[in-house]
Protein backbone atom coordinates (compact mmCIF):
# COMPACT_ATOMS: atom_id res chain seq x y z
CA UNK A 1 0.00 0.00 0.00
CA UNK A 2 2.86 2.94 0.84
CA UNK A 3 4.45 1.70 -3.03
CA UNK A 4 1.22 2.93 -4.09
CA UNK A 5 0.87 5.93 -1.99
CA UNK A 6 4.47 6.76 -3.00
CA UNK A 7 3.56 5.87 -6.58
CA UNK A 8 0.60 8.30 -6.95
CA UNK A 9 2.79 11.07 -5.21
CA UNK A 10 5.48 10.92 -7.59
CA UNK A 11 3.76 11.15 -10.51
CA UNK A 12 1.10 13.33 -9.23
CA UNK A 13 4.44 15.34 -8.62
CA UNK A 14 5.76 14.80 -12.06
CA UNK A 15 2.27 15.50 -13.46
CA UNK A 16 2.50 19.14 -11.87
CA UNK A 17 6.36 19.67 -12.87
CA UNK A 18 5.41 18.96 -16.25
CA UNK A 19 2.30 21.50 -16.58
CA UNK A 20 4.95 24.14 -15.33
CA UNK A 21 7.25 23.40 -17.23
CA UNK A 22 5.32 23.97 -20.42
CA UNK A 23 3.49 27.04 -19.38
CA UNK A 24 4.98 29.39 -21.45
CA UNK A 25 6.45 32.76 -20.56
CA UNK A 26 5.53 35.77 -22.07
CA UNK A 27 7.80 37.38 -24.53
CA UNK A 28 8.43 41.50 -23.51
CA UNK A 29 6.97 43.54 -26.54
CA UNK A 30 10.63 44.82 -27.40
CA UNK A 31 12.03 41.54 -28.20
CA UNK A 32 8.58 41.00 -29.21
CA UNK A 33 8.12 44.15 -31.57
CA UNK A 34 11.85 44.26 -32.84
CA UNK A 35 12.38 44.29 -36.56
CA UNK A 36 14.83 41.69 -37.78
CA UNK A 37 17.32 39.38 -35.20
CA UNK A 38 18.24 41.05 -31.84
CA UNK A 39 22.47 41.49 -32.36
CA UNK A 40 23.90 41.28 -29.07
CA UNK A 41 27.85 41.73 -29.45
CA UNK A 42 29.93 39.64 -26.59
CA UNK A 43 33.04 41.35 -25.58
CA UNK A 44 35.90 40.11 -23.35
CA UNK A 45 39.50 41.39 -22.28
CA UNK A 46 40.45 38.33 -21.67
CA UNK A 47 42.44 35.18 -23.35
CA UNK A 48 41.16 32.07 -24.58
CA UNK A 49 41.41 30.04 -21.64
CA UNK A 50 39.18 27.34 -20.45
CA UNK A 51 36.97 29.50 -18.71
CA UNK A 52 36.32 31.91 -21.18
CA UNK A 53 35.48 29.36 -24.05
CA UNK A 54 33.01 28.14 -21.72
CA UNK A 55 31.79 31.80 -21.22
CA UNK A 56 31.68 32.22 -24.69
CA UNK A 57 29.98 28.81 -25.85
CA UNK A 58 27.18 29.69 -23.04
CA UNK A 59 26.61 32.60 -24.54
CA UNK A 60 26.13 31.10 -27.67
CA UNK A 61 23.80 28.88 -26.85
CA UNK A 62 21.85 30.68 -24.50
CA UNK A 63 21.49 33.34 -27.59
CA UNK A 64 20.87 30.98 -29.63
CA UNK A 65 17.92 29.41 -27.38
CA UNK A 66 16.50 33.06 -27.39
CA UNK A 67 17.06 33.36 -31.68
CA UNK A 68 19.52 36.03 -30.56
CA UNK A 69 22.47 37.00 -33.05
CA UNK A 70 25.27 37.08 -30.89
CA UNK A 71 28.65 37.86 -32.38
CA UNK A 72 31.71 37.27 -30.38
CA UNK A 73 34.90 39.36 -29.26
CA UNK A 74 38.13 38.66 -27.43
CA UNK A 75 40.75 40.97 -27.00
CA UNK A 76 43.56 39.02 -25.29
CA UNK A 77 44.30 41.81 -22.63
CA UNK A 78 44.90 44.55 -24.86
CA UNK A 79 42.80 47.58 -23.30
CA UNK A 80 43.13 49.45 -26.61
CA UNK A 81 41.42 46.53 -28.46
CA UNK A 82 38.99 46.12 -26.22
CA UNK A 83 38.04 49.48 -26.25
CA UNK A 84 38.23 49.34 -29.87
CA UNK A 85 35.70 46.16 -30.13
CA UNK A 86 33.31 48.23 -27.78
CA UNK A 87 33.23 51.33 -30.05
CA UNK A 88 32.69 49.30 -32.99
CA UNK A 89 29.93 47.48 -31.62
CA UNK A 90 28.60 51.16 -30.37
CA UNK A 91 28.91 52.41 -34.16
CA UNK A 92 27.19 49.08 -35.45
CA UNK A 93 24.42 49.74 -33.51
CA UNK A 94 24.06 46.26 -31.84
CA UNK A 95 20.90 46.16 -29.65
CA UNK A 96 23.06 44.68 -26.47
CA UNK A 97 26.59 44.67 -25.42
CA UNK A 98 27.37 42.23 -22.64
CA UNK A 99 31.43 43.37 -21.18
CA UNK A 100 33.56 41.30 -19.84
CA UNK A 101 36.72 42.00 -17.70
CA UNK A 102 36.57 45.87 -18.96
CA UNK A 103 39.02 47.98 -16.72
CA UNK A 104 39.21 51.29 -15.37
CA UNK A 105 39.30 54.19 -16.45
CA UNK A 106 37.71 53.97 -19.89
CA UNK A 107 35.32 51.22 -19.04
CA UNK A 108 32.84 53.36 -17.56
CA UNK A 109 33.25 55.78 -20.15
CA UNK A 110 32.53 53.02 -22.86
CA UNK A 111 28.93 51.60 -20.71
CA UNK A 112 27.98 55.57 -20.78
CA UNK A 113 28.58 56.04 -24.70
CA UNK A 114 26.70 52.60 -25.19
CA UNK A 115 23.71 53.32 -23.19
CA UNK A 116 23.50 57.19 -24.59
CA UNK A 117 23.29 55.35 -28.20
CA UNK A 118 19.95 53.09 -26.72
CA UNK A 119 22.26 50.45 -26.45
CA UNK A 120 21.64 48.03 -23.41
CA UNK A 121 24.42 46.69 -21.79
CA UNK A 122 25.58 44.28 -18.72
CA UNK A 123 28.88 44.13 -17.34
CA UNK A 124 30.52 40.80 -15.42
CA UNK A 125 33.68 41.61 -13.71
CA UNK A 126 34.37 45.00 -15.43
CA UNK A 127 34.89 48.59 -13.51
CA UNK A 128 31.96 50.86 -13.75
CA UNK A 129 32.12 53.72 -11.63
CA UNK A 130 29.09 55.11 -10.20
CA UNK A 131 25.06 54.08 -11.52
CA UNK A 132 24.65 54.72 -15.45
CA UNK A 133 20.83 54.97 -15.80
CA UNK A 134 19.14 53.16 -18.16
Amino acid sequence: MKKIALSLMTLGLLQSTAALATAPTPVPAAIAEHNGPIRIAVIRNLGSDDNTTQFVAGALQEGKKLGFKISTFLSNGDDAKFQDFVNQAISQKYDGIILSQGRDPYSTALVKKAVDAGIKVAVFDTAVSGEIPG
